[in-house]
């Protein structure tokens, strides 16, 4: 994009967009509240303030090499992705595995999100039911208006997400500031060793790789490598300092904190400022909405063309039954709770994620990414068809 100087912007809408559709996917509900930072960071003590790191540094390297070679070869779904990066003879098995792997990360998604909003809602008096409808309504829309409309409404929501989870890491550290110091210098860890944070921190990875299918229509609009490059370390970046400015807060009020179900609301609780709760439900309720409208979108991406073709109807109606399917199991499914939902469910899926998602990007992407550059072709023996 151009500015009013004739100078490019160091991020364009692209870029950005992406950007705030990744994050949307990582801050929903387990993030939001501080559930999955206790599970895979702070039962560990003082290296949760590490681990992180090690987390978005494997996921800024992989989806580095996922957007530019989707910006390449214009693969917008992960089907074809999955048909194009591994070879043809097993593609097949591949692309059958990455759509049930992608559809249970989904549904938990909106598990997840449904399961808070139910509870945020009923938190401040609203029916827990009447909460799944508003959130599925505005999901609904987001996902049906297409790519152009979640990127943009991803954005705004992003720039409201950064402002209040500065605000709230700010304020939760400063009311703990002692304790947080004690940990830190003390080096408290009651959770385990190095390396079982370190394979903490990798699962995470796995949990997190799942972003790349709501993105994958995205980042074919990508202008070259250098801006796959900034979006890929761009959103690493937002996504680890936004988690550990709010995971400090549970930092700095371990370790009694980790045994909470809404770990971050719990702490700022005990702070005791007024209107500092209400601004942290203004968050959630945020968080759980891109997330929801992230996971919602890459089902839809996926199947409404597919449904649609052999169907004869609508695109816009099948995305819209697909989301109204998704919502729906959901709320049954909500009713497992959130810490069932993120230590076992995406437990589970993240042990696939690395031979389907993370390993694949590190160790089949560059030489296919190089091939295409040297040659101008896919590689004939890799090709889809």
């Amino acid at each position: 994009m151009e500015g009013k100087t004739g100078k490019k912007k160091f991020l364009s809408a692209t870029s950005f967009g992406i950007i705030a559709t990744w994050f949307g996917m990582h801050c929903g509900s387990g993030f939001a509240t501080g559930t999955q930072y206790t599970i895979y960071y702070s039962k560990y003590g003082w290296l949760a303030l590490i681990m992180p790191f090690i987390t978005w540094a494997v996921l800024g390297g992989a989806f580095y090499f996922i957007f530019e070679y989707e910006r390449v070869t214009k693969i917008n779904t992960y089907k074809d992705y999955a048909q194009n990066v591994f070879i043809k003879k097993i593609g097949i098995l591949f692309v059958i595995a990455i759509d049930l792997w992608s559809l249970c990360a989904q549904m938990l998604g909106v598990t997840g999100i449904l399961a808070g909003t139910g509870s945020l809602f009923e938190g401040i008096g609203v029916p827990y039911y009447l909460g799944v409808v508003i959130m599925a309504a505005i999901v609904l829309f987001m996902t049906i208006f297409g790519v152009k409309t979640m990127m943009k409404i991803s954005s705004y929501i992003t720039y409201g997400l950064i402002v209040i989870i500065v605000i709230l890491g700010i304020i939760g550290v400063a009311q703990n500031w002692s304790n947080f110091w004690w940990v830190v210098s003390t080096r408290q860890n009651d959770g385990g060793t190095f390396l079982e944070a370190l394979k903490s921190a990798c699962t995470y990875s796995g949990v997190q790789i799942g972003a790349m299918f709501a993105i994958a229509s995205m980042a074919p609009q990508l202008e070259d490598r250098k801006e796959s490059a900034k979006t890929a370390i761009g959103g690493a970046l937002l996504n680890v300092l936004m988690l550990q400015i709010l995971g400090m807060v549970i930092v700095a009020s371990y370790p009694d904190i980790n045994a909470e179900t809404l770990p971050v609301l719990t702490a700022l609780n005990n702070a005791g400022i007024p209107g500092l709760v209400w601004l942290y439900r203004i968050m959630l309720f945020l968080a759980l909405l891109s997330t929801g409208a992230g996971c919602a979108f890459a089902i839809v991406a996926r199947w409404k063309g597919v449904i649609a073709k052999k169907l004869n109807c609508s695109e816009t109606v099948v995305a819209a039954v697909i989301a109204i399917v998704m919502m729906v199991v959901g709320t049954f499914g909500s009713k497992f709770g959130l810490v069932a939902v993120f230590s076992q469910g995406y437990g589970f899926l993240s042990k696939l994620a690395w031979p389907l998602g993370i390993l694949p990007a590190f160790l089949i992407l560059p030489w296919r990414i190089h091939y295409l550059r040297t040659t101008g072709k896919d590689a004939p023996e890799l090709a889809k068809k």
